[in-house]
């Protein structure tokens, strides 16, 4: 069921600023004040769910405990940067700036004292000393709000009472089946009618783009670990990336933990999806989801409910880092500890993002078996026969992140799926690069590489389905050494050295590189060789839209590769 109701005009300010990290724009009803679990798991480790809930409480403000708090992490992290400062960099291809940024985020992190509205509070901060330059940015795109209202349904015939003060509603609606979630998860009852946010953007000149194609769409879901993050904070990533793509972002904000838990971000995304199906009335086949870090476990996600429930699939999806493994025992989640700037959760309980988004401590059980958490629990064949293939999925990872053998497995996953004629997928591998680089260090080759590999898959695989299938490979995987293709054997080479680990980790059987990797029909070049060659595209604008704004974008460019915090304030 839709109803449509008038467009919002789009308005554009004078001096546009980005709102804080921490304001995250609530439209639906809060959460259930009784902060029961979501999640009925038996599980018992040692934090109890009292303790938990105690410390994901909002704080009482008081000025001895936030001197208390500086001083700690200031005798916690001044020997760190201090350290960063007389021996440099931790690796060969990192920006000093950044560098401090990554010893920094991670000692901080590791505070006793530091909670979710802490280290928000803190990300404002640390963004606000690039806000001129972000701000910069938002001035080259028109920004435009719409709301709906989403329903959440057992059944397509089902009547469900309208959310309170709605009843004459003007805004749009947009019904979910969700009989599965609704029955495991008995809180989720408690809101069946909702609404939601999301912008549109496109650049002020798209016009002056020759390849704008305002049919086509790329539904934004930004990362923060579920906690962190808006779509006001990503406004300065999502547009440049829509204008590389010459195509419309819809960037959408869903709720965030702990005040909102699984599966509410989910059915958000949900929503999102059906919003510009249904009301905008795009194609799905030109659509593409796209995410980083958590949003790219949502876009996931999303993908796996739309394919589960019947809905009709986009024609792609691109994740960035993508968190796809929630249960965090596979062997790289503690080799690259000493790298990334992302410290193990389950060693922090105060600032667990998955304890905030299950609602509990006890949630080892349900993020190992539940796909829509874990999409690495979506196995490697289909789970019955005649299962609708996702489409094409491209993943970049970075070998420092502590998240790189999750990617390599979802990757290893979706390319088993690709052996039996089901899917494509391209999983892009950077050597020493963070969590989420393109976003932290922008200015670097790898972060070039990245945006010319994502521009060759959305226009050449995405909008033209059909050459990805035309007998030639389905499964391409790449190793890149400073944006340089270091070839097919070092690709394989790469997946071999993580897969042992990741085997004996999961009791896995079967191996991807005998299986996929090896077989010449099966894996090779999805992407057009220019996406592999060459300097990379080192601007998120195309020239059109960059002529006449004075350089901003390079500024920004130039800020990243000095350690500027000029991305989001990632988790």
């Amino acid at each position: 069921m839709v109803t449509k109701s008038p467009k919002r005009r789009a308005r554009r300010p004078a001096a546009p600023t980005s709102p804080p990290l921490s304001v995250t724009r609530q439209l639906s009803p809060p959460a259930d004040s009784s902060r029961a679990p979501l999640l009925p798991v038996t599980d018992t480790p040692a934090t109890s769910q009292a303790a938990f809930d105690a410390a994901t409480a909002p704080p009482k403000p008081s000025a001895w405990s936030s001197f208390v708090f500086f001083v700690h992490a200031l005798v916690l992290t001044f020997p760190v940067v201090a350290a960063a400062v007389v021996r440099g960099p931790e690796r060969p291809n990192r920006p000093r700036g950044l560098d401090l940024f990554v010893r920094f985020f991670r000692q901080m992190s590791k505070l006793p004292s530091l909670n979710v509205y802490r280290a928000r509070a803190l990300l404002d901060k640390i963004n606000k000393l690039s806000q001129d330059r972000i701000d910069a940015v938002v001035q080259q795109f028109v920004f435009t709000e719409v709301v709906w209202r989403a329903r959440l349904l057992v059944s397509a015939d089902e009547t469900v009472p309208a959310l309170p003060g709605t009843g004459a509603s003007t805004d749009p609606l947009v019904t979910i089946v969700s009989p599965s979630l609704i029955a495991q998860y008995p809180r989720v009852a408690a809101t069946r009618d909702w609404t939601v946010s999301a912008d549109w953007i496109e650049p002020v000149d798209a016009h002056s783009d020759p390849l704008w194609d305002p049919t086509r769409v790329a539904i934004m879901y930004h990362g923060g670990a579920y906690i962190f993050s808006s779509k006001h904070s990503y406004r300065h990533m999502a547009g440049p990336l829509g204008a590389l793509l010459h195509r419309r972002v819809f960037n959408v904000e869903y709720r965030l933990s702990p005040e909102a838990q699984f599966p509410d971000a989910l059915h958000d995304g949900v929503a999102a999806y059906l919003y510009v199906v249904e009301v905008e009335k795009v194609p799905p086949e030109k659509i593409v989801l796209m995410g980083d870090s958590a949003g790219g476990n949502l876009a996931m996600a999303v993908l796996l409910f739309l394919r589960d429930h019947g809905y009709p699939l986009p024609g792609g999806a691109v994740l960035l880092s993508p968190w796809s493994d929630l249960s965090h025992h596979l062997p790289s989640y503690t080799e690259n500890k000493h790298f990334d700037y992302i410290n193990p959760y389950d060693q922090q309980p105060n600032m667990n993002p998955v304890a905030m988004l299950c609602g509990t401590p006890y949630y080892h059980a349900a993020v190992a078996t539940e796909k829509y958490l874990s999409p690495v629990v979506d196995s490697a064949q289909p789970a019955f026969p005649g299962q609708r293939a996702l489409p094409p999925v491209y993943i970049s990872t970075g070998t420092d992140e502590i998240l790189l053998d999750e990617n390599v497995l979802l990757a290893a996953n979706l390319a088993g799926r690709a052996s039996t004629g089901s899917g494509v997928v391209v999983h892009d591998m950077h050597e020493h690069q963070i969590h989420v680089f393109p976003f932290l260090n922008l200015h670097c080759a790898d972060a070039a590489r990245f945006r010319a590999r994502v521009a060759a898959f959305v226009t050449s695989v995405v909008d033209q389905p059909f050459r990805a299938t035309e007998g030639g490979p389905r499964v391409e995987v790449a190793y890149f050494k400073d944006g340089v293709d270091q070839g097919a054997d070092a690709a394989r080479a790469a997946w071999a050295r993580r897969w042992p680990g990741i085997r004996a980790a999961k009791h896995l059987a079967w191996d991807p590189v005998q299986a996929v990797l090896m077989d010449e029909k099966m894996a090779g070049r999805v992407l057009p060789e220019g996406s592999r060659t060459g300097s990379g595209i080192k601007s998120a604008l195309p020239k059109a839209l960059r002529e006449g704004v004075g350089g901003v974008l390079e500024e920004v460019q130039a800020a990243a590769a000095e350690g500027v915090m000029v991305g989001p304030a990632k988790y």
